[in-house]
């Protein structure tokens, strides 16, 4: 038995090779006649393809839509915007319960009325020339408590022991510095109260107000 083919029958079935290159031809036109295919964009992970007329609104940066980006940042910044403005009004006004309403910027060139201010410098005054005795009374409440008979709304020197006192330059200065007029009552005390005059003295009138809206009786 013979196996395997003979020449005559592989040149039957293949040809001598110049055939089977014409078999292959159509093959290759067909392939050479495709469109070259456009070259791969590689995007970003997170990113979808950017379209050359969609809405900016619509694109994303980093998978978040623009629109919600530009929505956060105007949250936080309204955010912080409150943060600050909240903190700087607490700020202002945290002083504590001897806080008082007008104190800091309420009157010309940033200055204020305040009680303890003035009782403070009076105070500091009667150390110095030796009058310890002199008891300076910055909330009239308290005055009317201790059952002092002449009182001012604002602050109201008290000697001990029966003495009176006399104004001098120093007391005059601190008044006139503050706005304020110094009244020598008839059993020797020194109260307190707004200059006739200025723009200081008007502050004061206010506060007076103030103080009796919050409870104050004088």
């Amino acid at each position: 038995m013979q196996y395997g083919y003979s020449d005559e029958e592989l040149d039957a079935m293949f040809g001598d090779g110049g055939d089977q290159d014409d078999a292959m031809a159509p093959a290759r036109a067909t392939s050479s006649a495709l469109a070259p295919l456009p070259p791969l964009e590689l995007i970003p992970l997170g990113q979808t393809a950017p379209t050359t007329n969609g809405n900016i609104l619509t694109k994303t940066v980093v998978g978040v839509p623009v629109w919600a980006l530009g929505l956060g940042t105007l949250l936080l910044g309204g955010g912080a915007a409150w943060w600050y403005f909240s903190g700087r009004k607490l700020q202002d006004n945290d002083g504590g319960d001897d806080l008082e309403p007008t104190d800091i910027g309420s009157g010309p060139s940033g200055w204020g009325p305040s009680r303890g201010r003035v009782g403070d410098a009076l105070k500091a005054h009667f150390s110095k020339k030796g009058l310890s005795g002199v008891k300076v009374w910055d909330d009239a409440n308290e005055a009317k408590a201790a059952r002092v008979k002449h009182r001012s709304p604002l602050v109201t020197c008290v000697p001990s022991g029966g003495s009176k006192l006399a104004l001098d330059k120093d007391i005059e200065k601190i008044c006139k510095r503050e706005g304020l007029a110094p009244v020598v009552y008839e059993d020797g005390s020194i109260g307190l109260h707004p200059a006739k005059a200025g723009k200081k003295a008007k502050e004061w009138e206010k506060y007076i107000d103030e103080l009796r809206d919050e409870g104050q009786s004088d």
